[in-house]
């Protein structure tokens, strides 16, 4: 008794066809095998379903200068080298750890209420990138570390006290921030640079810099 189908036979007698012993159980296998693959493939895509999701759309931490936007993206094409740390004159720029696989090792801002970006004409962290994880800018206003938000709540502007100094310290008064009839208002071209939440008075600071949401 034959273990295969002459190649004349039709498919359709597939099911009706003489089988062997051994041929029996090399089916029987072949099954068991598809359905444990099927299995491993489906836990699989669980688990990349989970890490996947927090990736997708806004950064999870601010990232340096050049940083492109998309988390996932950044930390397939960041190589963990720590060179933009290293060439960071400011020390600004700091490895994260803590929050585990993937997002370990790689480029964060540390503490911009201690070091802020203070925008390097030159941006030696850019260049010391050896990926597309922190792409070249044409200009220093092109750089979206975070963008800073105001709480009204403790502001001294906003309680009648006069303040103004988030905007006096900004490298970019009037275009990334400016007063609005003595209150401040951050607008969409503010770099995330932290210079004004390191220089805001109140404690705690009312102006920090968050991810890009």
């Amino acid at each position: 008794m034959t273990d295969f189908l002459p190649p004349e036979q039709s498919s359709n007698s597939l099911s009706q066809a003489p089988i062997s012993r051994s041929g029996f159980l090399k089916l029987m296998w072949q099954k068991a095998k598809r359905e444990v693959l099927g299995k491993i493939e489906a836990q699989v895509q669980e688990k990349w379903q989970r890490y996947a999701k927090p990736l997708q759309g806004a950064r999870q931490f601010l990232r340096p200068p050049g940083a492109v936007e998309n988390d996932h993206l950044f930390m397939a094409l960041c190589t963990r080298c720590d060179a933009c740390t290293a060439a960071c004159p400011y020390e600004a720029i700091a490895v994260h750890y803590g929050a585990g696989y993937p997002y370990d090792g790689t480029p964060v801002m540390a503490d911009l209420s201690q070091s802020p970006c203070l925008l390097c004409e030159d941006l030696p962290c850019i260049r010391s990138c050896p990926t597309d994880a922190l792409r070249p800018l044409v200009s220093l206003l092109e750089i979206k570390i975070g963008e800073a938000r105001i709480d009204n709540t403790t502001c001294l502007a906003y309680q009648g006290k006069p303040c103004a100094i988030c905007v006096d310290v900004c490298p970019y008064p009037e275009v990334a921030i400016s007063l609005l009839e003595g209150l401040p208002q951050v607008h969409q071209a503010c770099v995330g640079c932290g210079i004004c939440q390191r220089d805001c008075p109140t404690e705690p600071v009312s102006i920090r810099v968050f991810p890009v949401a």
